[in-house]
């Protein structure tokens, strides 16, 4: 249970922390405004949006029976979302 919760706060650091440091490295060495990096960061939300809504709703019609797979089609599916 411990190395479970130290892998949560990793995980937590890298995916807050990181960004915003990446964020100030680019904005120190490269110049960067935050204009340019706000966008980015909306751009990012809103794939991610999509994305969660284009899986809810394939997810509801797999539950609901509207979409049958077989097992190799499922695999592909799968296989597609994971690389979004």
């Amino acid at each position: 249970m411990l190395l479970l919760s130290v892998s949560i706060v990793i995980a937590l650091l890298i995916t807050i922390v990181f960004p915003i440091a990446a964020g100030f490295w680019l904005k120190r060495k490269l110049g960067v405004s935050w204009r340019v990096i706000s966008y980015g960061l909306l751009g990012y939300f809103m794939v991610q949006s999509l994305l969660n809504l284009l899986l809810n709703g394939l997810t509801t019609l797999v539950e609901n029976g509207t979409l049958t797979f077989t097992d190799e089609g499922f695999i592909v599916l799968q296989l597609a979302l994971s690389v979004f």
